[in-house]
């Protein structure tokens, strides 16, 4: 679920690379299907734990929770790095 003007330019700049797409996916779903890959790198890590992945970008952050493998709960929030540098700058006074 996006806009296609957004997978659009995303194909673009894969085909612009010289590769070619063949999937695409919703974040949420892709930490899912790749979460497997990453377990073992989870010290202590029990199926039935709750696990949160936070992806903080520069102007948005993605929050999934996993348990048994899947996701159970998944959010989108319109702030990232970018955002929270700017408000230190103005608290402070720094360019």
């Amino acid at each position: 679920a996006s806009r296609h003007d957004i997978i659009d330019a995303l194909v673009d700049v894969v085909s612009q690379a010289g590769l070619e797409l063949k999937i695409v996916d919703v974040q949420s779903l892709v930490i899912e299907r790749i979460f497997p890959l990453v377990r073992h790198q989870i010290k202590d890590y029990h199926p039935e734990k709750l696990i949160a992945i936070v992806d903080i970008g520069s102007v948005m952050m993605n929050l999934t929770i996993i348990q048994d493998q899947q996701a159970i709960f998944a959010r989108e929030e319109i702030f990232g790095g970018e955002q929270l540098t700017r408000d230190i700058q103005r608290r402070y006074g720094l360019t």
